[in-house]
């Protein structure tokens, strides 16, 4: 079993996560737990795409992975062991809640419009 992972970790990287698995992720890290983070180049070069995991995120608790196959745990404790720890501390992580309200209008403005469109014509048909 090969996973795509390069020995060249840029530090800090900053990368986003999906807003439904924000929760279980905290859970888990108010456990104790930890995260291996997987990701590779796109084609072109500009996204780093998740690999490896849900969301490219292998769970880590107490040092050990937290994965039922035996040899996607023993590969990446393997990975663990042969590459250093690096830790950073996370600060000013803002979620871009602004773009729900506008949005919520937007669709509930068209919803209606079609609504009163269709009784407007249902009306006249009778």
């Amino acid at each position: 079993m090969t996973f795509p992972a390069s020995r060249n970790a840029v530090s800090p990287l900053t990368v986003g996560i999906d807003p439904y698995d924000v929760g279980w992720a905290e859970e888990f890290q108010d456990m104790g737990g930890a995260f291996l983070l997987f990701l590779e180049e796109n084609e072109n070069g500009k996204l780093l795409l998740p690999v490896g995991g849900p969301n490219g995120m292998i769970e880590v608790i107490d040092g050990k992975v937290d994965e039922r196959d035996d040899e996607r745990r023993t590969f990446f404790e393997e990975f663990l062991n042969e590459n250093p720890t690096k830790t950073f501390e996370i600060t000013n992580v803002e979620q871009n809640d602004k773009l729900n309200v506008p949005l919520f209008l937007i669709v509930a403005a068209i919803v209606l419009i079609f609504i009163l469109l269709y009784l407007k014509k249902r009306k006249s048909i009778q």
